[in-house]
């Protein structure tokens, strides 16, 4: 449960713990222009485990009163696979200017909105996702991105670059977006 999966945690880690629990944003960031292209010079004070934010998204705690939890994170490098499949995550996610070690794998996972911006990730696999709300990709960079099958209401991929030299880097075959792409 959650205690197993969030033991030994890192000072910044509980950081993001109380943040969510609070409703607020975790910034990291360190200066304006301080962005994923500088993540192999951040330090450890700024590293997550993703099993951690998987956690929180999966099991999540309930809010304190008056608040929406949810993981709102800026500046951070997100260590290890981020992997969300065939979970249901009923709070918002947003990450910010983050550097993902490797891939998101939202794939037949049931949510709420998830953004993305000014990331760089390996991969998002979303095939067969459910989102009730809005799949924000805004100015990120990525190899890949599969959105087969995916059932979301609104999809906003602006300003990102795919690179997968060679191959397929955006699959969205039976894609349906209800509102807005």
């Amino acid at each position: 449960m959650v205690a197993n999966r969030l033991a030994r945690l890192s000072a910044t880690e509980r950081r993001l713990v109380r943040a969510f629990a609070k409703g607020q944003a975790l910034d990291l960031m360190t200066d304006p222009d301080d962005g994923p292209q500088n993540a192999a010079l951040w330090g450890l004070e700024r590293q997550i485990r993703a099993d951690v934010i998987a956690g929180l998204l999966i099991e999540a705690a309930p809010a304190r009163p008056g608040s929406v939890a949810g993981v709102r994170l800026s500046g951070a490098r997100v260590t290890g696979a981020l992997r969300l499949a065939h979970a249901t995550v009923g709070v918002p996610a947003e990450f910010i200017r983050c550097a993902f070690d490797e891939g998101v794998d939202l794939s037949e996972a049931s949510a709420l909105s998830v953004h993305f911006r000014g990331c760089y990730l390996p991969h998002l696999e979303a095939g067969r996702l459910g989102l009730r709300g809005v799949l924000t990709a805004q100015g990120c960079r990525m190899n890949w991105l599969s959105l087969y099958s995916a059932r979301i209401t609104e999809v906003d991929l602006s300003g990102t670059t795919l690179t997968k030299p060679g191959d397929i880097a955006m699959r969205g075959d039976l894609l349906i977006v209800e509102a807005a792409v």
